[in-house]
């Protein structure tokens, strides 16, 4: 008589990919001996995985800024420009932004941010440009 060894076959499918769907993953086990006598001594399984891909934060940056600088002084200070609001998606988090308390004369790059729950963080940036209108 000859030896029995147990024989797994795994087989994995995977359904649709789609970056903002619930995927599928589904697995079947078929084990028993390597030849079976009864249909009694297959065994199979199966078990189910189901995970849902959230879509990545997204951030768009408020308009591009044009503003003189405050009279007498060569910046102007943030509190007198107003920035805008970025367009945020994908979480519930408030966007930040690096922007300084004074805009020095000429061009300074603001960087917007939005980091969702799992850390993943989005980044676009806005251009704010002092022009001295003032003779020296």
């Amino acid at each position: 008589m000859g030896k029995i060894t147990p024989r797994f076959f795994l087989a994995v499918f995977i359904y649709g990919l789609f970056s903002l769907s619930a995927n599928t993953v589904l697995a079947s086990i078929n084990y028993g001996p390597e030849k079976a006598v009864f249909e009694k001594q297959i065994k199979n399984k199966s078990f189910f995985v189901g995970f849902l891909l959230e879509a990545a934060p997204t951030i768009i940056a408020p308009a591009d800024v044009n503003h003189i600088n405050d009279s007498g002084q060569c910046y102007a200070l943030r509190s007198n420009i107003d920035l805008g609001n970025a367009s945020v998606g994908g979480t519930s988090s408030s966007p930040t932004n690096d922007a300084p308390t004074q805009f020095m004369v000429g061009s300074t790059t603001v960087t917007w941010s939005i980091t969702d729950d799992s850390g993943i963080t989005a980044t676009d940036t806005q251009l704010v440009t002092i022009t001295d209108n003032e003779i020296p």
